[in-house]
């Protein structure tokens, strides 16, 4: 016999379940399998209006083609833990929310209950505020905005966007929500791209009016004019290579030739690891006094200095099988009392030699999970299809380089130790074969791209590679 608090809550329970009477809800158990009893566990009554929930919820969306933000924001906020196992198996339930509405579901589901009203309100405060729910882009970053919430000096409802910029909207929201002093607007990306990275604590710490050199997470420690200059980073670089951009200026360098370096192994290991900071301030300083070096070779000469000085070298026996790990070439490799002509012609001769055939064999490898990827534009005569193939051997390393005019043979030892992936795009069409770029693949992230004479990629290869790269759930981390 039920109690009268049982009773209590069971007329509750019928009228959440939008029913009228105890026999209309005897009925609806069973209809949906339910006991049908009104002498039920509390546990019990609350798993049947999950159900309840989640059945409205998958019929709405099915009614249409889509569902209005913020309906699907308030259908969010009902569903509870026990309905992340539908929403994560059954994908069909999911694909009238749209992507915006899909990437919130995500995190709501992988959020823990506390922060969930609190990303839910953000964001149907912003969803009738600005602009930045047009795209799934902002989504994640206004979640690191929630889960950054002990750090808030002020409310965002005391927040109004005084710009129709996504990105201005973006970096005017989290400067009043976190900042008492200005922080630079290449920081930003802390939030996005690099929101899982370490980079937020870099803002916060700077927000909170505190000088970038004295945070402890630092990978290496700088000076007080690196610290300064680490401040007018352009807007453009990456956030891992902003250090640099302060070690070039504050070295008496321009932005031209940091902007060369940073497309370079320099910026993409030399100032991350420990113990390599003395010898890549020898190297930006040998640039530096060198003003007239060609910024276009200083690609190439970076190549052959990182290879001499710090990439282990594998004699190769059949099969691509490494048979020994020999030192790098030149260990002690320095650049004191180097000349410029000489390093040329250092450069020169090492790709000569990168061009050739080694005694030991071509070197293969296999293909990594990332697949190859091709794009037909268009009919007939005038159709274009794009490729991305992998590039499996030194011999289309050698190729590769001696067609576009650059080092990329040098990345032979890399890739066969499986630390990166090299890969060519390339164009054909009514008016020939073409190798656009060569794109270098680390950590599930396009790190560099070089196109003939290592030139930058245009915008309409930048979009093919961004497709294939969100294809295959990998990054785009070059600009």
């Amino acid at each position: 016999m039920a109690t009268i608090d049982q009773n209590t809550y069971i007329a509750g329970h019928i009228r959440r379940l939008k029913l009228s009477s105890a026999d209309e809800y005897l009925n609806w158990c069973k209809k949906n399998g339910y006991l049908s009893s009104l002498d039920k566990r509390v546990n019990v009554l609350k798993a049947e209006y999950q159900d309840y929930h989640t059945k409205i919820f998958t019929a709405s969306l099915k009614k249409s083609n889509s569902i209005s933000f913020e309906k699907g924001i308030e259908q969010i906020r009902a569903l509870n833990y026990d309905a992340r196992k539908h929403y994560n198996s059954q994908s069909s339930d999911r694909m009238h929310l749209g992507d915006t509405l899909n990437s919130i579901l995500d995190l709501v589901l992988s959020s823990r209950a506390e922060q969930k009203n609190t990303f839910l309100d953000l964001a149907l405060y912003l969803y009738r505020n600005t602009k930045l729910f047009d795209t799934k882009k902002y989504v994640d970053g206004i979640n690191q905005i929630v889960h950054w919430k002990v750090f808030w000096i002020r409310d965002y409802t005391d927040w109004k966007p005084k710009s129709h910029n996504p990105d201005r909207q973006f970096g005017s929201l989290i400067r009043h929500i976190f900042c008492k002093y200005p922080v630079p607007s290449f920081l930003d990306k802390a939030w996005l791209e690099m929101a899982n990275h370490g980079y937020i604590e870099w803002f916060l710490h700077i927000a909170e009016g505190n000088n970038i050199r004295t945070l402890k997470t630092l990978p290496f420690p700088i000076t007080k004019m690196q610290a300064h200059h680490f401040l007018d980073t352009p807007d453009s670089w990456e956030l891992p290579k902003a250090l640099l951009y302060g070690q070039v200026i504050a070295a008496g360098g321009t932005p031209r030739l940091a902007e060369a370096l940073r497309k370079t192994q320099i910026s993409a290991m030399g100032t991350c690891i420990v113990g390599r900071q003395e010898f890549v301030l020898s190297v930006i300083n040998f640039f530096i006094k060198n003003p007239m070096f060609d910024l276009n070779q200083i690609g190439p000469a970076v190549d052959y200095i990182w290879n001499q000085k710090y990439i282990s070298q594998h004699v190769i026996v059949e099969r691509g099988q490494p048979q020994q790990i020999l030192p790098p070439p030149q260990p002690n490799f320095s650049m004191t009392g180097r000349s410029p002509n000489a390093l040329l012609a250092q450069v020169e001769r090492w790709h000569r030699q990168l061009g050739k055939e080694t005694k030991g064999g071509n070197l293969q490898w296999n293909r990594c999970p990332i697949k190859e990827f091709q794009l037909v534009e268009g009919a007939g005569p005038k159709s274009k299809t794009w490729r991305i193939i992998e590039l499996l051997s030194s011999k289309e390393l050698a190729d590769e380089g001696r067609a576009m005019h650059h080092c990329v043979a040098s990345y032979a030892q890399s890739c066969a130790r499986g630390s990166i992936t090299i890969w060519s795009l390339r164009m054909n069409d009514h008016t020939g074969n073409w190798r656009l770029l060569t794109i270098e693949v680390s950590n599930k992230a396009v790190v560099q791209v070089r196109g003939p004479y290592n030139r930058m990629s245009t915008q309409q290869e930048h979009s093919i590679i961004s497709r294939w790269a969100q294809k295959e759930g990998i990054k785009v981390a070059y600009k």
